[in-house]
């Protein structure tokens, strides 16, 4: 899976499939790490670092990546 901005071609911001997954895996990491047991701290830190990989690594811009479900399901199915 390579990289994909998440502007359309013609510049207009959307939300794309990549960095849709992108917030999923973050949300999945988050899960994974509390279950381990690790200090708060250490998830936070942790979960931050793989956030920053993530979205680095899909070009996803922070003001069109979905944080925590914040974006309604009907919004995203346009």
């Amino acid at each position: 899976m390579g990289s994909k901005d998440c502007l359309r071609p013609g510049g207009e911001p959307c939300i794309s499939d990549i960095c849709i997954t992108c917030e999923h895996l973050v949300s999945r990491e988050r899960l994974r790490v509390q279950h381990e047991g690790l200090p708060i701290a250490g998830r936070l830190l942790g979960s931050l670092v793989y956030e920053a990989f993530c979205t680095e690594s899909h070009n996803c811009r922070p003001s069109h990546r979905l944080f925590d479900s914040n974006i309604p399901l009907s919004v995203v199915n346009l």
